[in-house]
């Protein structure tokens, strides 16, 4: 028996002991107030405060990616119209570079809190990868395992999307911009790493992630997350496969922690 049941018969006992000595009629329905009113007490506690982490990624400090040839809308349009593959590797070279910060639980105990206070609703609106210009945007996205993502085509041209990821292959086929492509949904967390069949030059990562604490940095590398319940954290800034920099974090009550990511990670509470 939990400790609550164990304080209420305790009161129960108490409250009947009690007035069955004072011999009063209606006792029994005194003793049945008194232990509603402490089961009301028992239930009430007060939620406790989100945290708040913030800080920098040392994007200077990531591998580069190996820079391509960005080929631009306007370049041949029949020819990829039918088919034709390019040679180009990499990743255009206009890419901008960002990373993603999220905050994952350590221990089961912080896990059901953060499922408490934000649980999944799976059948949201999907996120939204676009190809437009011959190339995937954003370049890379983040979004919490359950979550789905459409991939429509802007372009006036034919696109293929497709992952040999071991986290979620799959592939949608060529389809062009009057061609709607079903959403895909990912039920595990890992890299997905994109490309067009067509372009090979396109691509875009997809970063599956079990938690809701997660954001994109702006192109300086500063993020901020919020409303986290206390608890015991893995923070991860993820830029691409070669620089991923993680720490951990033992989050309090209503705490306010400025952490910077990069190959020195560091972290404090703020005063």
């Amino acid at each position: 028996m939990s400790k609550m049941f164990r304080r209420i018969e305790h009161a129960k006992g108490l409250a009947t002991m009690k007035l069955r000595h004072a011999g009063r009629p209606g006792a029994f329905f005194v003793a049945g107030a008194l232990v509603v009113l402490t089961w009301f007490s028992l239930g009430q506690t007060t939620p406790a405060k989100p945290a708040t982490v913030a800080g920098r990624v040392n994007l200077a400090a990531a591998v580069k990616p190996v820079a391509s040839t960005h080929v631009t809308a306007a370049a041949d349009a029949s020819h990829y119209q039918h088919g034709a593959t390019t040679a180009s590797t990499g990743v255009p070279e206009d890419s901008e570079v960002v990373a993603v910060v999220y905050a994952e639980p350590r221990d089961e105990t912080t896990r059901a809190a953060m499922n408490a206070a934000r649980p999944f609703v799976p059948g949201g609106e999907p996120a939204r990868i676009e190809q437009k210009g011959m190339r995937f945007s954003p370049s890379v996205l983040a979004i919490r395992v359950g979550m789905a993502v459409s991939f429509p085509n802007e372009d006036d041209f034919y696109h293929n999307v497709f992952s040999y990821s071991p986290a979620h292959p799959f592939d949608l086929g060529r389809y062009r911009k009057d061609e709607i492509s079903a959403p895909v949904v990912f039920e595990k967390k890992g890299v997905i790493k994109v490309f067009c069949e067509i372009h090979e030059f396109m691509r875009t990562t997809i970063l599956v992630v079990d938690t809701p604490y997660y954001t994109p940095t702006d192109t300086q590398g500063n993020y901020r997350l919020e409303n986290l319940v206390p608890g015991a954290y893995t923070l991860t800034a993820w830029v691409n496969d070669k620089s991923v920099w993680s720490q951990t974090l033992d989050v309090k009550e209503g705490e306010a922690i400025k952490a910077d990511l990069g190959p020195n990670s560091t972290a404090k509470a703020s005063p």
